[in-house]
């Protein structure tokens, strides 16, 4: 479904905009902004809706990135296959568009010609980094799902300004996995099945250096309100103790509650994205 929506959105784009931005030397970027944003409403309506309740797993990248941060290996295999196989009948119903959908390829996404490869690697690595901050941040209770779903919207379409032009904006191996089946695309088809998935686990380790920092913080304030502890049983010793074994309660209770979960502690949605 979100092959077929999100890339029947791009196509019905240009097919509405592209003659009012014909002709125009901002044009073409105007394009593919506004395609990035149709996109990403499309995914963001979908997570919304009922269906998106079902299964949190629509991106084989964000899915590599749970399996990561600790979701068992079986439920990350089961779901990269179902979302890679999925693809496959949701684009071939992009050829009811016709020739509006041929002339974008059914939305295959190959890298810009001309270019070293190194052009359009490093702009799906980090477009993919950027969107795995943005479901980071959505998931752990960041920021809410209201704000998160003009968010995403916005950033596909302004990575799109950019990335559009050097590899199409992939950022998930599903959405260019369809179409490169149903168009017979297929080049350099294995940069979308691996450097997405890269792009998503660095935004984790982004993400989980951000927690070690404040971690590290947190520890060094404990330590100094423990030296700063008075032995006359005055009341400022009395307040520098009672900050110390508060945030000792908060001391974390393994390995994996610091580097799987959150610290500080945050609240967790149900759901991941997208």
């Amino acid at each position: 479904m979100l092959v077929f929506l999100g890339v029947s959105a791009i196509i019905a784009a240009n097919w509405i905009a592209g003659p009012l931005l014909q002709g125009k030397s901002w044009g073409g970027h105007a394009l593919h902004s506004l395609s990035g944003f149709a996109f990403g409403y499309v995914v963001m309506a979908i997570i919304a809706s009922p269906l998106g309740r079902i299964s949190s797993h629509y991106n084989p990248a964000i899915t590599f990135m749970r399996w990561v941060a600790g979701e068992p290996t079986y439920v990350a295999v089961i779901y990269f296959a179902a979302q890679l196989a999925g693809s496959i009948p949701g684009a071939f119903l992009l050829l009811l568009w016709g020739r509006l959908g041929a002339d974008v390829g059914y939305g295959a996404t190959t890298p810009a010609p001309g270019v070293s490869l190194w052009a359009p690697i490093g702009s799906e690595l980090i477009s993919t980094a950027l969107l795995g901050c943005a479901v980071l941040a959505l998931t752990s209770g960041r920021i809410s799902l209201r704000t998160g779903f003009h968010l995403i919207p916005a950033l596909y379409g302004a990575m799109a300004v950019v990335a559009v032009p050097l590899s199409g904006l992939s950022t998930n191996p599903a959405r260019t996995f369809g179409p490169a089946v149903v168009s017979g695309i297929y080049d350099q088809l294995w940069l979308y099945l691996v450097v997405p998935p890269a792009g998503a686990t660095l935004a984790l380790c982004i993400s989980r250096a951000r927690d070690c920092y404040r971690c590290i913080r947190f520890w060094g304030k404990v330590q100094s309100d423990v030296e700063g502890l008075g032995e006359d049983g005055s009341a400022c010793s009395n307040r520098h103790a009672a900050r110390a074994s508060t945030r000792r309660s908060r001391r974390p209770s393994s390995i994996r509650s610091l580097i799987v979960t959150r610290i500080p502690c945050q609240r967790r949605s149900a759901n991941w994205t997208p």
